[in-house]
């Protein structure tokens, strides 16, 4: 996939459009109108933003090939979600798509633990010696992949088969715990607990307030820190490193960037790693950073407040609105539980980690399918009830 910071791979690329088109290929011949659950609003209004920020990007070339690369996305996300027949069949794809990740992940463990486990010789991070990451590049991609895997197998479980479904999620979490991936790990439990929250509860307006709260709280800890002097203060009072990992130069770094552009950002994906900041003055070392370490703040960064606002309203607005019309209509919970954990971690774990529109990750395909695996419930439940309403 195509990096912010480095040029187009044009065998992958290739290798992207070809299984978009075939896809939708198969969606028109399958259903005439396979696009119409997938439009929203909010959906129109990112994409119409993220041209305007990609005209104004400090590196336009760069920004109007992670648009349309993260279109092509969304089209194989969509209409993965229509290839199955039923929900069982969606069950055993899920099922068989995790198995394969497993047993990649423990493969390359026992097969080629010099490359599937972090070693001591490693340049960067030689101190993650002994993780496991599988098949990933670094233990924090695995140990994301793995929380995936673990609400699969719940799914599963649930949905097709108690035996493979608890299977996939015990060898799920034991990779998990030996990744070592500290945001993962401490997501994990919350993430399943929020979600059976969120199930119960059946206002609109509540679970606005349960996950806007939380997250709020979570965003004020962290990159709320540098902006805050309390809270800067009350985190060095009770944290052994209050700096995140020297997060914090990244945030202070970032915000002085959103400050100086922050109605257009900097351009969708092309700030960090373009040569005015690689190679620009900076106090710190934070100007060489991959990313912000924090998804909102990326996209605050990339698209300034307007598009923050849009991904605010399509990753977290919408589906709660979604969830209520799929109760209302008492259709399928268990599908319905199964893609608000998914939401629900990546809700959180963007407070964290960066994952927003890397297109090459498994975090943010899982999350745009449990964005729009909610929108088509909700809509085929709106249609349903339309068509029935005399």
């Amino acid at each position: 996939m195509l990096l912010p910071q480095t040029g187009s791979n044009t065998a992958n690329q290739a290798v992207v459009i070809g299984l978009a088109g075939s896809l939708v290929l198969y969606a028109v011949y399958a259903q005439k109108r396979w696009f119409t659950p997938v439009l929203n609003t909010p959906l129109i209004l990112l994409f119409a933003w993220l041209v305007v920020s990609t005209a104004t990007s400090i590196d336009p070339s760069l920004s109007g090939r992670r648009v349309v690369l993260t279109a092509i996305v969304f089209v194989i996300v969509a209409v993965t979600l229509l290839l199955p027949k039923d929900v069982e069949r969606f069950a055993d794809l899920i099922a068989a798509a995790a198995l394969i990740v497993l047993v990649i992940s423990y493969g390359g463990v026992m097969l080629a633990p010099h490359y599937a486990v972090h070693q001591a010789g490693e340049l960067l991070e030689p101190e993650h010696a002994g993780h496991w990451r599988g098949p990933f590049t670094h233990k924090n991609g695995a140990g994301a992949a793995m929380v995936m895997c673990v609400f699969m197998g719940l799914y599963v479980a649930r949905r097709r088969s108690a035996f493979v479904g608890w299977f996939i999620t015990a060898a799920a979490a034991l990779f998990l715990v030996c990744s070592m991936a500290k945001t993962s790990i401490a997501l994990l439990l919350p993430s399943l607990l929020l979600a059976w929250v969120i199930s119960k509860l059946r206002s609109t307006s509540r679970r606005l307030l349960v996950v806007g709260g939380l997250l709020s709280l979570l965003l004020l800890l962290t990159v709320g820190s540098v902006l805050v002097p309390v809270v800067a203060s009350f985190n060095a009072s009770v944290m052994a490193d209050p700096s995140f990992t020297n997060r914090t130069d990244i945030w202070r770094f970032a915000f002085s960037a959103v400050a100086a552009r922050p109605i257009f950002g900097s351009g969708f994906e092309a700030f960090w790693g373009s040569e005015d900041v690689f190679f620009g003055e900076s106090t710190s070392w934070a100007n060489r950073a991959a990313n912000s370490h924090d998804g909102y703040l990326d996209v605050l960064l990339g698209t300034g407040f307007p598009g923050l606002c849009i991904v605010v309203w399509l990753f977290i607005v919408e589906p709660i609105r979604n969830l209520k019309i799929i109760e209302d209509a008492q259709s399928d919970p268990v599908t319905a539980l199964f893609f608000t954990q998914l939401w629900i971690y990546g809700v959180f774990f963007a407070g964290l980690e960066t994952f927003f529109f890397t297109n090459g990750g498994p975090v943010w395909f899982m999350f745009l399918m449990a964005i729009l695996g909610l929108q088509f419930q909700a809509k085929a439940r709106h249609r349903s009830r339309s068509v029935s309403t005399p």
